[in-house]
């Protein structure tokens, strides 16, 4: 069967957003763009699209990840003194998913519409890392995830659910198998479990995650979800900065990591505030064809302050690019300071 891509995201009065569209590439998909300009807010919907399944619906999901008091998905509309109608509309490959609701909406009462047709989505192989790496503190988490309620986002849970997830029988693909050896070397170690907590294995011996810098935790994830093949060909990866606590000489690591994953069939959203991390993902779609990257820049528009995305795939081409602009100011007030200018 064909996997299928997400191919587009239209949202109307949801959160931050009056009215956008988005339409992605089957690839690499980076968001960029200053904080409180929605960039994570659309990946989560994305996410909660491409995990509908039997006993979780669009709404149900979204009330989950996005956790509004009191379980009240018409917090989400967008703030307005008047009635308002909030409308998410998620497209792919084959189909297309769509919920809407009130700012009335809460439970018991103007419950969501949600329609379907022939949606597909991929719950097993459908991965959201959040800013802050999570396994360190699996041990327990998904008993008190499933017995108690506690205010955590659903994804959450899933990330661990999947980390803990066997080996697949057999040797894994060429593909896998690279992208595996890479992730070792970089990490210098292999990554096992035990009951429930993860260790690095390498000739030292066996160190727990909690001992373990935040970057590297977050390398060793990809290696646990290759590794259990979650992340393989028709797999779609939501990650939230990558960049966040690695060192700016692994970003050329990371972009590879990127590019490879893409190769093996990989589609992938990130959002990302790192200048380096740009400009490797822009130099390595520029040496390899089969690379596909679109850019979308989020940014407020005027005195209205509706949120606007541009996009485009080729990073030159954004109008709007805040990490450049603010790379470029600080050059600028560098060299103003090296003339003694004040």
């Amino acid at each position: 069967m064909k996997a299928e891509k997400l191919t587009g995201l239209e949202i109307e009065n949801f959160t931050a957003f009056e009215n956008i569209r988005l339409n992605f590439s089957p690839g690499l998909n980076v968001f960029i763009g200053e904080n409180s300009t929605g960039k994570t807010h659309a990946l989560k919907l994305l996410y909660c699209a491409a995990t509908v399944d039997s006993t979780n619906d669009f709404d149900h999901l979204i009330i989950k990840n996005f956790l509004p008091v009191g379980d009240a998905i018409g917090r989400l509309v967008r703030r307005s003194k008047v009635s308002t109608m909030a409308r998410v509309q998620v497209f792919s490959t084959s189909g297309v998913l769509q919920t809407s609701f009130s700012n009335h909406s809460k439970p018991g009462r103007a419950k969501p519409t949600v329609s379907k047709s022939n949606w597909t989505p991929n719950p097993s192989t459908t991965v959201f890392i959040p800013v802050r790496e999570s396994l360190a503190q699996a041990p327990g988490f998904r008993s008190l995830y499933t017995h108690r309620e506690i205010h955590v986002e659903k994804s959450q849970y899933d990330l661990i659910d999947k980390c803990f997830l066997p080996v697949t029988k057999g040797n894994p693909s060429k593909h896998t198998k690279d992208l595996l050896d890479s992730i070792e070397k970089a990490v210098d170690g292999k990554v096992i479990h035990k009951e429930e907590t993860f260790y690095l294995k390498n000739k030292a011996g066996e160190l727990e995650f909690t001992l373990l810098s935040e970057g590297l935790r977050k390398l060793a994830l990809l290696s646990i979800l290759a590794q259990n093949e979650v992340l393989s060909k028709g797999s779609i990866l939501f990650w939230d900065e990558p960049e966040a606590n690695l060192n700016p000489n692994r970003m050329e690591f990371l972009a590879t990591l990127l590019r490879k994953l893409v190769l093996q069939g990989v589609q992938i959203f990130i959002c990302t505030h790192n200048y380096v991390l740009l400009k490797e993902l822009e130099l390595q779609s520029k040496t390899s064809d089969d690379f596909n990257v679109r850019y979308f820049s989020f940014h407020r528009d005027g005195e209205a302050s509706t949120i606007q995305v541009e996009n485009a795939e080729q990073l030159s081409d954004l109008t709007y690019n805040p990490i450049l602009s603010s790379y470029l100011d600080l050059t600028d007030r560098e060299l103003d300071v090296a003339m003694g200018n004040t």
